[in-house]
């Protein structure tokens, strides 16, 4: 920890719950399926940026048919819905992040 000029250094421990009934190769396995995971919904998001910059530049060269195709892919993804607070609507993203939350 930094405060100011002064910064402060210990050690942790980090111990699995004894409580727990999962063994360690159940904990590698999620371990190894949430990384799996999050690897593709970081490729998700590239996939998605590319297609809004495609989506953008043919919409700035006005080629509409090309601009329509682009955000039919992209809403084909991703929700969406605009407003305020989870409009429920779940696309493969949607779908994709609790499955790493587990």
């Amino acid at each position: 920890m930094i405060k100011g000029k002064d910064t402060f250094t210990s050690t942790i421990a980090l111990q699995h719950d004894p409580r727990s009934k999962h063994t360690a190769a159940d904990r590698a396995l999620q371990q190894k399926t949430v990384m799996t995971l999050y690897r593709m919904v970081e490729r998700l998001a590239t996939v998605i940026e590319n297609i809004i910059g495609s989506r953008d530049k043919a919409r700035a060269a006005a080629d509409t048919a090309l601009a329509g195709e682009m955000e039919r892919q992209r809403v084909a993804l991703v929700s969406s819905m605009h407003g305020e607070g989870i409009s429920g609507e779940e696309k493969l993203r949607e779908e994709l992040g609790p499955c790493m939350a587990t």
